[in-house]
């Protein structure tokens, strides 16, 4: 429906180029003063047919790291599915993949680089190192990669990937790095295992053969008070291959206070590399546009075809919107080109009275304002008759329910959809992926995309 629908050009520098979301989680060192800082999401801006090579070359000059200090991630339920190697080719990153970059020290045989997931603390495994349950862990938030000196001991080890994540736990407020005892009632809410690649634990600090479940769960966790050199735990090859930790996170109430928020471990920051927004979407839509000598207007006044000024304008909106962005450039008569730029857009509170022209009155027929002027927050307008008809404001504020994706080329490829389920009493906050026969649960994090083609927003109040 024409009311609902608007198709938006997706403002474009190079179509030669392709821009890939990175979310980049920087290292925490020792002595550092910013180990609360989330984790940054950037739009990387890389020939087509380029590697993953040129991308942490251009993430490099965005976030001032050595391209040598970079690693990149396919992060795939919540861990590490792959380590991009320089050499792969960007076109098979997918449009979906969910790619992140970490800060770690270039591989050699004094560093150890180590692999991180979360898991909810209530994980039991018994002395042939499986589940008890029998089901899968209970991972959550984004893992992460880290490295650190094979030299050091487990208790710097441990307090290492402490400054990693202790921007996670909820502090109390005024509480700062010299409250000791409240720091360490922090720190019991972490328990760091050492698994294998399947999330097994490794019974490192076994001293004799483990016979029990509790003795298979004591000797695979890192203590934080021991002078031992972790690389004498690991043994002599520990620097050759990855480490695998499972950082197991206990519900911790500290006065009256939750520690552990699982929303936490989700949060990030958008870097101004961001280049596109749904709302400069709508700013390109709303913007006058001169006509080229191709597409000259008739003016009415001075008898002669004109380059006239066209300008497109929203004057009222609906409650269900419906955004088309248009993805496929005209390159000749026989091919289009897609267009694979990342568009950010909220999945929440879009604002779209900002785009909307109600805010002035307009004549029919005229593209002069009127004297006739709207009062703050309504607009006017003059039908056929010369009757003024005045539109009751109703916040312009929209909330996304469906997602509909493509992949491939103009002609040929796939479409998916992300949706979630509303009434007119609200919007449930869980998202599901619909893929032809396969549906399951999506994280809100994994829903912006740029595969991204059609929107649907529902009014959060309904006109």
């Amino acid at each position: 429906e024409t009311f609902n629908h608007v198709s938006l050009e997706i403002p474009q520098q190079q179509i030669t180029t392709r821009t890939i979301p990175v979310l980049f989680f920087r290292s925490a060192p020792a002595g550092s003063a910013n180990t609360r800082l989330v984790p940054l999401r950037y739009c990387v801006q890389v020939p087509k047919n380029g590697c993953v090579g040129d991308i942490k070359h251009a993430l490099s000059g965005l976030c001032g790291i050595k391209p040598t200090q970079l690693a990149l991630c396919d992060v795939y339920e919540n861990s590490i599915y792959e380590i991009l190697r320089d050499g792969k080719a960007v076109s098979t990153i997918r449009p979906d993949d969910f790619i992140t970059a970490y800060e770690v020290d270039p591989y050699t045989n004094v560093s150890i680089h180590a692999i991180a997931t979360h898991t909810r603390g209530d994980t039991k495994f018994n002395a042939s190192n499986t589940n008890e349950e029998g089901g899968e862990r209970n991972l959550f938030g984004y893992p992460f990669l880290t490295s650190f000196d094979a030299r050091m001991t487990c208790t710097k080890v441990w307090n290492h990937i402490w400054r990693q994540v202790s921007r996670l736990v909820l502090w109390p407020a005024g509480v700062d790095g010299n409250s000791k005892p409240i720091i360490e009632r922090l720190k019991s809410a972490l328990t760091i295992r050492i698994v294998d690649n399947s999330g097994k634990p490794r019974p490192v600090f076994a001293k004799k053969q483990v016979e029990s479940s509790a003795m298979l769960d004591a000797a695979s966790i890192l203590p934080c008070n021991s002078n031992a050199k972790i690389a004498d735990v690991l043994g002599g090859d520990c620097t050759e291959r990855f480490l695998f930790l499972s950082l197991e996170w206990s519900n911790i109430i500290l006065d009256g206070l939750k520690l552990i928020d699982e929303n936490r471990f989700l949060a990030f920051s958008d870097h101004a590399s961001l280049l596109v927004t749904l709302d400069q979407c709508f700013e390109t839509f709303t913007r006058p546009e001169r006509l080229d000598e191709n597409n000259m207007w008739y003016c009415s006044r001075c008898k002669e075809h004109v380059r006239a000024m066209k300008t497109m304008e929203l004057w009222k909106l609906p409650n269900v919107l419906v955004v088309h962005l248009k993805r496929f450039a005209f390159k000749h008569a026989l091919r289009r080109e897609k267009l694979d730029a990342f568009v950010d857009f909220p999945l929440q509170e879009l604002d779209m009275s900002r785009h909307c022209a109600s805010s002035s009155s307009y004549t029919r027929g005229s593209i002069s304002p009127t004297s006739n002027s709207a009062s703050p927050g309504q607009s006017s307008m003059n039908d056929d008759n010369g009757e003024n008809f005045v539109v009751d404001n109703v916040p312009a504020i929209y909330d996304l329910f469906a997602v509909t994706n493509h992949y491939g080329r103009m002609g040929f490829g796939h479409y998916t959809a992300y949706a979630r389920k509303w009434n007119e009493d609200g919007m449930s906050d869980q998202w599901a992926a619909f893929d032809d026969s396969n549906v399951g649960g999506i994280k809100p994090s994994m829903v912006v995309t740029p595969a991204a083609y059609v929107l649907f927003y529902r009014r959060r109040i309904f006109d």
